[in-house]
This record gives structure tokens, sequence and C-alpha cells, in this order.
């Protein structure tokens, strides 16, 4: 099976008027799974012209404000470029194309032509209530992308139907599977880990 694994950083919990700030995504193989250093990954921080958001989450993500805020306005061309690709910046307007040639460079089952969406299962935390609506405002982001509509959610693997009040977040879930981490709120770090804590799972029909 091929899956996305999907995570994003935002300027906060509104939908309607807060933005997308970060994008980190995954292509897990579960039939040949990579490590870290191989698997393939796309990381995007995305420019807007202007920002809004909640103060907790705009100072939860000084990471992505402070390489925005050292833009190189007045440096050369060569010395801007060389930022923008460092960086992994990418302007809001051209984020889901970006993503979608990305995701039909890697992946395996991959649309037959460049005028069909990607379809693929996404793994993620919460992505359905949270990371979804969010994307699916992004400019162009429906032309490209129509994923799976059930998605893959470690917090149903890793849930202790018994003493649980409530679903694990992430961080329970890696927990209860053994990792030695934490969630560090960044996208392509939390895809990661949801992968981490998928992998234990994919044989457990053959055990």
């Amino acid at each position: 099976m091929e899956y996305i694994s999907i995570d994003i950083e935002t300027t906060g919990l509104d939908r309607e008027n807060d933005q997308v700030l970060e994008i980190g995504a995954i292509i897990e193989n579960t039939l040949d799974p990579q490590p870290f250093d191989k698997i393939p990954k796309f990381h995007a921080i995305i420019q807007h012209e202007r920002y809004e958001g909640s103060a907790y989450a705009i100072n939860m993500n000084q990471r992505i404000f402070n390489i925005h805020a050292n833009f190189p306005t007045r440096g050369s061309e060569e010395e801007i470029n060389e930022y923008i690709i460092r960086n992994n910046l990418v302007p809001v307007d051209a984020v889901a194309q970006d993503f979608y040639f990305w995701c039909m460079q890697h992946l395996i089952n991959k649309p037959k032509d460049t005028q069909t969406p990607v379809t693929s299962t996404v793994a993620g935390k919460n992505y359905t209530d949270f990371d979804k609506p969010f994307l699916q405002r992004i400019p162009e982001w429906n032309k490209y992308f129509a994923f799976q509509r059930r998605v893959l959610d470690p917090s149903t693997l890793y849930t202790d139907f018994i003493r649980d009040t409530k679903l694990p977040d992430l961080n329970k879930c890696l927990e209860r599977a053994g990792i030695d981490s934490v969630v560090g709120h960044d996208a392509v770090g939390d895809a990661w880990q949801v992968i981490q804590t998928l992998r234990p799972n994919y044989d457990q029909w053959y055990a």
C-alpha cells in the first residue's frame, strides 16, 4: 500500500481566516519502508502577502516567522534565490502545483496525466477535521488533489478502549508505540512521526 503522510502548521485554529504556514509530506510504501534520509519528502514554507492569526500560534511558529523576517530583500538576485531554495519558500499561489508535481515525480500509483488529480490515501493526525479544510483554501488545491475520503489516523490504533476518555494525541500514540520522540510542531517531522506510529501495524494481518 502507498500513502502520503501530511502535516501542516498554521497561524491559528480558525479555518476560515487563519493561514497555512508550512506543509510537510512524506510518501510511504508499506511494501518497502525507507529510512528518513531516503524516503521522499516534500517541504514548503508558504509565503503570504500578510499574516494574521492567533498570538499563541504565531508565537509557537517563531521558527517560520524568523525565516520570513530574515528574507534578504536587498540582496542580490543570487542571494535571494539561494535563500528561497535553502528555506523551501513557496508563494501560496504556487504551492499546490509544486506539491502536485512532486507527487507525480515520486508516487508509484500516480495519475495517468497532468490533467488528473492525485487520489492517494492520506495519513495524518486530525487531517480530516483540521488539515484538510485549511489545505482546501489554498489556491487550486482542489484542482490538483482529490484524496481518498478515508484517512489513516494513528489514534484509532493506540486507543485504550477501557481507560481512555478521548482519542490519544500524537504524543500519546508515540509513547504507546514505544517511540522515544515528542511532537515538535515541524511539519515534515510530524508527518514522519505519524508514519513511525503506523509502521508497527503493517504486518498485523500476517502475525
